[in-house]
């Protein structure tokens, strides 16, 4: 390496390098404490329900903005 490429170096920040790892670990301790509470209020069924809603919502949402591509004037309302 040479000398010059040893000093520039991209450093984290405080808020990039500090406080968001902290605030995710403290985040996701809480998350594994709730976990069991949770379960057992709505039960498994539940769980499953809560964790694959939010993955659907975006791919609902990809392929509502396709259809809009490739039909662009289908089901338009015309204000």
């Amino acid at each position: 390496m040479e000398p010059e490429s040893l000093g520039k170096r991209n450093k984290l920040g405080v808020v990039s390098g500090v406080y968001i790892p902290v605030c995710l670990n403290i985040l996701s301790i809480l998350m594994f404490l709730r976990f069991g509470l949770i379960l057992g209020q709505v039960g498994l069924l539940g769980i499953l329900g809560m964790s694959t809603l939010p993955l659907a919502s975006p791919l609902d949402a990809g392929t509502d903005t396709d259809a809009d591509a490739t039909r662009p004037h289908a089901h338009r309302l015309h204000c």
